[in-house]
């Protein structure tokens, strides 16, 4: 197989992955998405990460999270860990 066969494949598997994911499996999901990435050395999609924090591995709802926006920049904040990710946005 050919590397960009590979990368394809896993950005297949991690799309997959993602959309199965539910409360009970989102952790466990979230770090095989981490691990395919990882061992295949492609980056996990945007629309992917922006979907979950990465230090505790939730994905954000209106309940975990809150979106503020500043200055250009959309920030979430997750509420189990209290983690910020800043994404900046065009004007």
């Amino acid at each position: 197989m050919k590397n960009q066969d590979i990368k394809k494949e896993a950005l297949s598997q991690m799309n997959s992955l993602f959309k199965e994911t539910n409360n009970n499996t989102e952790k466990r999901y979230l770090e095989l998405i981490q691990k395919i990435s990882k061992k295949t050395n492609t980056h996990i999609p945007k629309e992917i990460k922006r979907k979950f924090c990465k230090h505790c591995l939730t994905i954000y709802t209106s309940t975990n999270s809150t979106r503020r926006i500043k200055n250009n920049k959309i920030i979430i904040t997750c509420k189990k860990c209290n983690s910020i990710k800043r994404i900046i946005t065009k004007k």
